[in-house]
């Protein structure tokens, strides 16, 4: 029995609402504690649902057809952009540890650990709506690309579109 289709839409979902979170209004509410908390959760629980949708796809891909490109191709982009979440959720893991053991003296493991990860985190969120538009767009390829498997290339315009793309045309 194939799983895989129960996993795959929360995360789509909800890695999507936090890159729009992201690009769209972060610089309107960017020192609201209450947004950044409401992204954090977001991208935490997307990346998770992630996971286990690349580990159910594993299992989907056994069920299928080895060696196809359309199913290589559609496991490249769903790993790329699981792992483009995982990239800002460090850079959040990164703010939230620095923000919280910051006046925390007894905790000097942590700070030395933060201090070595601070410029990548800073660097991370700095760029994250860069990051977070990337992996739309490669969330929109993987969606696109598992439309393909399941419906056929010729679904609608835009699976249409990215199947030429990405997999039609080699």
């Amino acid at each position: 029995m194939n799983i895989h289709p129960f996993f795959v839409h929360f995360p789509i979902a909800l890695l999507t609402l936090y890159g729009v979170m992201e690009i769209v209004w972060s610089k309107v509410l960017k020192r609201e504690l209450w947004w950044l908390n409401s992204k954090a959760l977001l991208l935490t629980c997307g990346v998770l649902g992630g996971f286990a949708a690349l580990q159910t796809g594993e299992i989907a891909e056994g069920l299928r057809e080895r060696g196809s490109q359309l199913i290589e191709t559609h496991s490249f982009y769903a790993t790329v952009s699981v792992w483009i979440f995982v990239a800002l959720l460090v850079g959040y893991i990164v703010f939230y540890v620095e923000k919280y053991t910051a006046s925390s003296e007894e905790q000097s493991f942590i700070k030395k650990i933060t201090t070595v990860l601070k410029p990548i985190g800073r660097l991370i969120m700095w760029g994250a709506p860069v990051l977070a538009c990337v992996g739309i767009i490669t969330l929109i390829i993987t969606g696109a690309l598992g439309g393909a498997i399941v419906y056929g290339p010729d679904t609608d315009p835009i699976v249409h579109f990215v199947y030429n793309a990405f997999v039609g045309l080699q």
